[in-house]
């Protein structure tokens, strides 16, 4: 009896409708010991040998998609964020040495809740902040503080501040050593980036100085606003080219907030009417909410931008959520308390407000913005 061990057999597949179309035919093993009709290309012992490795693949590619986004996510905090190297000394170890050693550590403290600079152990870094106490006559502790430009060892910024008696003198002297040089639009490494680049193209500014000059359109009003067209090209351009960036997105979502508000560059008749801008206040709050979405939290920038976006729109309950939101990362920031002080005087909490600009004021009493006044001036 003749058995053949493998049979070779056409199967055709149904005619098409169109009349034109050739017959497609698929080729098929039949075992005689199995009736089943398995295709060649996906044999079981193949599946199995090719099974492992696309379980392989599948896990690094999921790994390599959760790499790139906690990458992406993380860059956000540090990628263009000037770095500042902090030393100290004393003119006397004996007498000033522990006072000192505690407002450095307040001061890192409060650095940390910036995301304007970054504070690492290192040298090379692009600033040197240097604190020094002295013990004057009669016995006055006094603070001296200098920023310097690494790459040019100029001075940008130098102050002399006392030292008080009291249990939180520590504190207090580190927060504002952190304000003098953080602070968005009135710290002096942000006030630096924004004059050493005032004359450079727009396309040649670096990540740093576009934020700096994004931050100095969040830091006014309509009475001096200082939006340039400067910084809407650079934001365009950095969201263009790092779109999952969560600071040009807070601060892009500032420039709708003002255009809106005053029609600030806007051509006519949007300039001089209201309701030709008021898509604006919708344009801000997108752009508000994907910053806190592709942020990791830790930038009050985010919640700088959704409180400005949410007064726009005049919606003062979520403008209050934005509010609550921001002092939690940071409640020592005098920029963003003036602005959240205002922002909530003109929304009719005049004390909550007042008390958020006086606030600000203790903190940056000698270099904040005249507009940070205006809520002060209007509630009397």
């Amino acid at each position: 009896m003749l058995v053949a061990d493998k049979v070779e057999e056409v199967v055709h597949q149904p005619e098409p409708s169109n009349q034109s179309s050739r017959p497609v035919a698929a080729t098929t093993t039949v075992d005689a010991n199995d009736q089943r009709a398995t295709p060649r290309f996906f044999q079981p012992r193949a599946l199995w040998l090719i099974l492992p490795l696309l379980v392989v693949a599948a896990i690094f590619t999921l790994r390599s998609v959760e790499t790139n986004s906690s990458s992406a996510r993380n860059s956000n905090a540090t990628d263009g964020v000037p770095t500042v190297f902090l030393t100290y000394d004393s003119s006397s170890e004996n007498t000033v040495a522990p006072s000192l050693k505690a407002i450095v550590n307040e001061a890192r403290v409060a650095f940390n809740r910036y995301r304007s600079v970054a504070l690492p152990d290192n040298p090379g870094a692009d600033y040197q902040l240097r604190i020094a106490s002295h013990a004057a006559s009669g016995g006055q502790q006094t603070l001296a503080v200098e920023v310097t430009q690494r790459s040019t060892g100029n001075v940008l910024f130098a102050e002399t501040l006392d030292i008080p008696d009291s249990d939180k003198a520590a504190r207090k002297l580190g927060i504002r050593i952190a304000a003098m040089v953080a602070a968005p639009g009135v710290g002096a490494i942000g006030r630096h980036l924004l004059t050493a680049s005032n004359k450079k193209p727009v396309s040649e500014l670096s990540r740093a100085e576009c934020y700096a000059n994004g931050y100095d359109c969040t830091n006014c009003s309509g009475e001096l606003d200082s939006i340039t067209r400067r910084a809407e090209a650079c934001l365009a351009d950095m969201i263009e080219e790092h779109p999952t960036d969560a600071r040009a997105w807070a601060l892009q979502s500032t420039v709708y907030a003002h255009q809106y508000q005053w029609g600030t560059n806007l051509p006519e008749p949007q300039r001089s009417n209201l309701d030709e801008r008021s898509h604006l206040p919708a344009l801000a709050i997108e752009a508000a909410n994907r910053a806190e979405k592709l942020s990791d939290g830790g930038d009050s920038a985010v919640y700088w931008a959704m409180v400005q976006a949410y007064g726009a729109a005049c919606d003062i309950d979520k403008m209050q959520t934005a509010i609550d939101r921001g002092l939690q990362i940071n409640s020592d920031d005098p920029s963003m308390l003036a602005a959240f002080g205002n922002f909530l005087a003109y929304s009719g909490h005049w004390d909550e407000g007042v008390e958020l600009v006086e606030r600000a004021l203790e903190i940056e009493p000698r270099h904040y913005k005249r507009w940070w006044l205006f809520g002060l001036a209007k509630r009397h």
